[in-house]
């Protein structure tokens, strides 16, 4: 019996020990989900193949990360805490920054990356992205290049490159900028031209590097596609101003993003001084439903004096896909008509930021169409050449080399910690939140 005994109390000793062990295994595994080990899914690596480093300041490519084996500017997988990216381009390489919720960046793994793109001067959206790619057109004017993101990273790779004039029956063509993309990233639009005649390319794009040529569609003697659309993808818009082709122009957008030409009658533009004639030379549309047009003086259709003045009106974008001016919708900008004007309307459509050699200011779009400026220019004197917004109320303006963030408070512009930071004139950014 005694045996008996100490061989139960044995046992049950031994059953105690294995139920302590089974509940530490349980312990140690939810702790090691919350602290991945390194080279774990969930931590950075140094290649920035990881998926989300957990550095301290919270951004990839930090030499602190806990789940990060890299040394410091190697680059880790993206954070979890970028709002989105953004990307600066100029002719030979492609800079690339995660965003941080205050507006200050963090680049990514591998940035600047390298590229041989061509540069418009007169024109900006030269780089455009759809989410899964970076589309650019390629130095020689005649190919399209596309590069994959990895959506964890940010990080950038040439995947594919494509004839940007396939389909162009017209010999001696080339790709001209803007780039565009419908709200839906399906369709790409490329303009080409050369002295004597110009159209738009349409290319089917998607998440893969893949561009599938599907329309040519032959225009006058500019490279006219669509820069823009309406808020229910049916409608694109261009803007031209030459001595032979100005003024506004309208596409109807099928759901394939083939293209009819629509008859789009000449809006009326700002007013000036007496005799000076104006031309659009920036569109943005609103998801509310109207369009704004910045306008430079335009001499070729004088018949007086022109000032250096720029100046914003808006439109009704109507059902049929027509543009009605808003009354007593002129505005004037900080920004002269000597160098580049742009603009580029929030997620939302209730602010347009414009932007110049005046630097970048916004205003307010009102309940009738009509626009109100916020606050005061920022940067002035820095000459942009291209601006856009994120999902969280970050304005990114660029100049020749350098990248400015703006945090907006209903439009009131501060600049954010560390802005301006190294860029160059084209501006591409990816929304992740």
């Amino acid at each position: 019996m005694r045996s008996l005994s100490l061989l139960l109390t044995l046992f049950l000793l031994l059953y105690v020990g294995l139920l302590a062990s089974c509940g530490g295994t349980s312990s140690n595994n939810a702790s090691n989900a919350n602290n991945p080990s390194p080279g774990a899914s969930g931590s950075g690596s140094g290649s920035g193949s990881g998926s989300g480093g957990s550095g301290s300041s919270g951004s990839a490519g930090s030499s602190s990360g806990s789940g990060g084996s890299g040394t410091s500017g190697s680059g880790s997988g993206a954070s979890n805490s970028f709002v989105s990216f953004a990307y600066a381009a100029n002719t030979s390489a492609i800079v690339g920054y995660g965003v941080n919720a205050d507006g200050s960046l963090t680049p990514l793994a591998g940035s600047p990356y390298a590229a041989s793109l061509v540069q418009n001067t007169s024109n900006t959206n030269n780089i455009v992205t759809n989410g899964a790619n970076l589309y650019a057109i390629a130095a020689g004017d005649t190919n399209l290049d596309v590069f994959s993101i990895d959506k964890s990273s940010g990080a950038l790779t040439l995947a594919n490159t494509t004839s940007a004039i396939a389909g162009d029956p017209n010999t001696a063509d080339i790709a001209y900028s803007p780039l565009a993309l419908d709200h839906t990233g399906a369709s790409l639009y490329v303009g080409v031209v050369t002295n004597i005649n110009g159209g738009a390319n349409v290319f089917a794009v998607g998440s893969s590097p893949n561009a599938q040529q599907v329309q040519y569609l032959a225009g006058p003697s500019l490279a006219l596609s669509p820069q823009v659309f309406s808020p229910n993808n049916q409608f694109g818009y261009a803007s031209a101003c030459s001595a032979r082709v100005e003024g506004f122009f309208g596409f109807r957008r099928a759901s394939d993003g083939t293209l009819k030409a629509m008859n789009l009658a000449n809006p009326q533009g700002p007013t000036g001084n007496p005799g000076e004639a104006f031309c659009p030379q920036r569109l943005a549309t609103s998801a509310k439903g109207y369009l704004a047009a910045v306008w430079f003086p335009f001499g070729y259709a004088s018949s007086g004096p022109i000032g250096t003045e720029s100046y914003v009106t808006t439109y009704t974008i109507d059902g049929d896909g027509t543009l009605t001016a808003v009354a007593n919708s002129q505005v004037k900008t900080a920004s002269s008509s000597t160098n580049k004007v742009v603009a580029n309307f929030d997620p939302t459509g209730s602010f347009l930021v414009v932007a110049g050699d005046g630097g970048v200011q916004t205003f307010a779009m009102n309940a009738n169409g009509t626009l109100s400026a916020v606050g005061s220019p920022q940067s002035a004197g820095a000459n942009f050449q291209d601006v856009a917004w994120d999902n969280s109320n970050h304005v990114f303006a660029a100049n020749s080399s350098q990248l400015y963030v703006f945090n907006s408070n209903t439009g009131v512009l501060t600049p954010a910690s560390g802005s301006p930071s190294a860029g160059g004139p084209e501006l591409a950014v990816l929304l992740l939140k």
